[in-house]
């Protein structure tokens, strides 16, 4: 087993890396958007004057944040399971990668929303703009403007957190490639790899990611 044997990757590129990679790419999305909705709900909901609301979002950010996502997805797949609601491995992957990531989402989309100028608010009021028109003519174009970056972070996070799904048989790049090792016994080639994979795809979304920021806010000062 000495020195490295390549033809293990080649021989398995297709169906360990390809597919995992994809479904990374497909979990990782799935968890995003959902994080994102979540976000956007809990963000406005912390900024309410309805108490329940108010209180009801800072106690959903305050328990995903200050719990481990690993805990989350084990409460996700096998609590519910034991209460007779089960979801498949990737279901639930993305619904706990979507809560916990959602927890993060809405703080950073509060942030953005606080950080709005007053006067554009006010004049926006002035001229008669209600609260849903407030939202979404004022406040949310303005928001992601300001929390771009942070959301890209986001994503390139949620997309290597991906692999925490490997604990619970999600067919992801790190599960195909723990799978391999096992069938192999040489840890080398398939961790390498997956490396190199992961380098790749964060390196892609980017670079994407910078390019659509370009064509967006390109008015930008």
């Amino acid at each position: 087993m000495g020195g490295f044997d390549w033809g293990v990757i080649l021989d398995n590129f297709q169906a360990v890396f390809i597919d995992g990679a994809l479904i990374t790419l497909v979990t990782g999305f799935g968890a995003f958007t959902l994080a994102f909705c979540i976000g956007v709900v809990a963000a406005i909901a912390r900024r309410s004057r309805v108490p329940i609301l108010r209180w009801t979002a800072t106690v959903y950010v305050e328990a995903f944040r200050n719990t481990p996502a690993l805990v989350a997805l084990f409460l996700i797949y096998f609590g519910l399971a034991g209460l007779g609601l089960r979801l498949s491995n990737l279901a639930a992957g993305v619904v706990s990668l979507g809560l916990t990531a959602g927890a993060y989402m809405t703080e950073i989309i509060r942030a953005g929303l606080q950080a709005v100028p007053r006067s554009q608010v006010e004049a926006a009021v002035a001229l008669g703009l209600g609260s849903r028109q407030l939202y979404y003519h004022v406040w949310f174009p303005q928001a992601i403007r300001n929390v771009y970056l942070p959301l890209v972070n986001m994503w390139v996070n949620l997309l290597l957190g991906t692999s925490l799904l490997s604990t619970i048989g999600v067919p992801e790049l790190t599960h195909n490639a723990l799978v391999l090792y096992l069938d192999t016994f040489r840890p080398f080639e398939p961790f390498i790899a997956m490396t190199l994979i992961y380098l790749i795809l964060t390196w892609l979304s980017g670079r994407s990611l910078s390019v659509l920021e370009r064509r967006m806010f390109s008015d930008r000062g």
